[in-house]
């Protein structure tokens, strides 16, 4: 069971597919956040404490790509994309940042093994049960 404190920030602006997401990662015991679109995405990760982000590449206002380039590469990868796209649109992806990547439609058993692996393993691949914390980069 993951500790309290792992938090994870589904972005998502399909509510059916967004409320899915969120129920996996609350039963697999992590607290989770949801927002709608990559400007709510960015105001929650500046104010801390997600460890994790899931992420659609497809968004209303700020894509997938942009919420990305906006984060430090240098905490690692702390981001699950989950995509109804091709290989085309993670080609310009920071793969230091990218944990997986899962396609829409998902299995539910594969996304929660997903989640728990990147909780699991940090980038050097050594278990540690807790990541470090998403922070936008500064410039």
């Amino acid at each position: 069971m993951p500790e309290q404190t792992s938090q994870v920030l589904v972005v998502e602006d399909d509510p059916v597919i967004r409320k899915l997401l969120v129920t996996i990662a609350r039963e697999a015991g992590y607290v989770t956040s949801e927002v709608s679109n990559g400007t709510e995405a960015l105001e929650m990760i500046d104010q801390g404490g997600y460890q994790l982000l899931i992420l659609d590449l497809m968004l209303p206002d700020l894509s997938g790509q942009e919420v990305l380039e906006k984060l430090d590469p240098e905490r690692g990868c702390s981001v699950i994309i989950v995509t109804a796209g091709d290989d085309r649109d993670l080609e310009k992806i920071d793969s230091r940042l990218v944990c997986d990547v899962v396609r829409k439609p998902f299995d539910i058993h594969h996304l929660t093994a997903v989640i728990n692996r990147s909780f699991d393993n940090n980038p050097s691949g050594e278990a540690t049960g807790m990541r470090s914390r998403l922070q936008l980069r500064r410039t």
